[in-house]
């Protein structure tokens, strides 16, 4: 299985490119500005992902590619979660 430094790497990347890009996407006003959207879905990501990577999936029997999509999927969808939330919050 992949390191889980490497893991918590590919999870930052990609929050951070969530956080940067969706609202970009969405065109949707960033009411905390583009470093709260970005860490929001950083720290989203990062916290999700390793817990569901070191917990969630060895007890499942998740292995491989499997483990690595479900592991950077549904933190995805979470991060996004968190970014409509906190539009409807400051709204």
């Amino acid at each position: 299985m992949l390191g889980n430094l490497f893991i918590a790497i590919l999870l930052t990347i990609t929050g951070l490119l969530t956080g940067w890009g969706i609202p970009l996407a969405a065109k949707s006003p960033r009411p905390y500005g583009l470093l709260g959207d970005v860490l929001a879905s950083a720290l989203t990501m990062l916290v999700l992902g390793l817990g569901e990577w070191v917990f969630i999936l060895p007890a499942l029997g998740a292995k491989g590619w499997l483990a690595l999509v479900i592991a950077i999927g549904d933190p995805w969808f979470l991060a996004l979660i968190v970014l409509w939330l906190m539009r409807r919050v400051k709204s």
